[in-house]
């Protein structure tokens, strides 16, 4: 089977080769001569998934299919890798095709985090009523504490959920909405905001009914998969999912491999840079954040840009001493802030995603190199755009 497989490949035209193997995510290409009978999990995007889910049915494929996303024409399947090339990679209803069992890790865990260097302790004490309150945040990783005092009363539970608990998560959203009620130092950035969780065994958005019910506004995302230098179907969903719903925020961690370099993308071998740790981190209307030290200096391990395509990444830092998860924690509360401060401003409605994720970027500040770069994108993101003052200026 193997031999006769070969020769259907190399007999194909060379156009046609290529178009084929394009549709596979990058670190699948090299293995399309290993292919096995083993079942695995695929993810794939189409053209049109109602044609699609008819071609499977077609092909005798139906019950492969155990997952979907509309929003996006995404289809999850359990196939192996033979089944993936001889009945699906050629079809014309095929755009892309990765692998749906890459595991996603934390970007490690802080032991404490300080939001002076974010200037978010100057917000609290001058404009004490901005505290992110009637905004809703969801954490996706798994569960933050239930139980913990800090959340009293703010949490708005979801079968999204994984029903796993995890200090990793409960931190995050500590740094992001902690109430501050076990001790001062635990008093997040939007400490009256409302928290949810979302499991990330899928690295695509939830189901559309999930943020629509819980109006959540901002979506943080502080886990990493390896370095992916390519614009996968999970970054076409997540830039569906805001197409579709324009006031919703996704934030990304950066990743902690900026030590390390790509191996296969457009800046392979380039020690140091394109290490970012996802390709749903790709997507153009979310926001990468990287971390930096309370006095603005970028860490080694922090991962760099730039995307596959040349773009800005990450676009921000923000303090993380212990990687860049707490750092997109650090800005998914301030954009709580910075939206509910619009919302004031604007008869109580959120502002689009596109314009607090501009606001952000123009309103940071420079550090490290002088100017726009690769490690800390457009600069340290301080909160001082939660001013309503500013805010006025800023945003309207």
């Amino acid at each position: 089977m193997i031999t006769i497989l070969l020769l259907i490949w190399e007999s194909m035209p060379a156009q046609t080769t290529l178009n084929a193997k394009q549709k596979l995510a990058p670190p699948l290409r090299n293995q399309l001569m290993q292919r096995s009978d083993e079942s695995q999990k695929w993810m794939l995007k189409v053209t049109d998934l109602t044609a699609f889910q008819q071609f499977l049915k077609e092909n005798n494929l139906e019950n492969a299919a155990y997952r979907a996303y509309p929003e996006a024409n995404i289809i999850f399947l359990n196939a192996s890798f033979s089944v993936i090339y001889e009945k699906l990679l050629h079809s014309h209803l095929v755009v892309f095709i990765d692998r749906a069992d890459r595991q996603p890790q934390v970007e490690s865990a802080v032991s404490f985090f300080d939001i002076s260097a974010n200037k978010v302790n100057l917000v609290h004490s001058v404009y004490p009523n901005l505290n992110g309150n009637e905004q809703t945040v969801s954490v996706k990783e798994e569960d933050f504490d239930l139980e913990d005092i800090d959340f009293a009363g703010r949490i708005l539970l979801s079968d999204a959920a994984s029903g796993k608990l995890s200090t990793h998560a409960t931190i995050m959203s500590s740094i992001i909405g902690g109430g501050g009620n076990t001790f001062y130092s635990g008093k997040g950035v939007a400490w009256g905001a409302h928290l949810t969780s979302a499991d990330f065994e899928f690295l695509i958005p939830e189901n559309p009914n999930y943020y629509d019910t819980l109006n959540i506004s901002v979506q943080n995302h502080s886990y990493g998969v390896g370095i992916e230098n390519y614009y996968g179907a999970d970054a076409a969903a997540y830039d569906a999912s805001v197409i579709n719903r324009p006031k919703l925020l996704h934030i990304f961690s950066s990743g902690n491999r900026g030590n390390a370099s790509d191996t296969i993308g457009n800046y392979k071998n380039i020690e140091g840079y394109a290490n970012i740790t996802g390709s749903f981190k790709m997507s153009k209307n979310s926001l990468s954040v990287g971390s930096m030290d309370s006095i603005g200096i970028v860490p080694i391990l922090s991962s760099k840009g730039p995307a596959y395509d040349g773009r800005v990444k990450p676009e921000l830092v923000a303090f993380g001493l212990d990687g860049s998860s707490g750092a997109a924690a650090m800005v998914s509360g301030i954009t709580l802030l910075l939206q509910e401060a619009y919302k004031t401003l604007n008869n109580d409605k959120n502002p689009p995603a596109a314009l607090i994720k501009a606001t952000l970027i123009n309103s940071a500040d420079d550090v490290g190199n002088s100017g726009i770069d690769f490690e800390s994108g457009y600069g340290a993101r301080q909160c001082l755009a939660c001013n309503a003052n500013i805010t006025t200026k800023a945003i309207l």
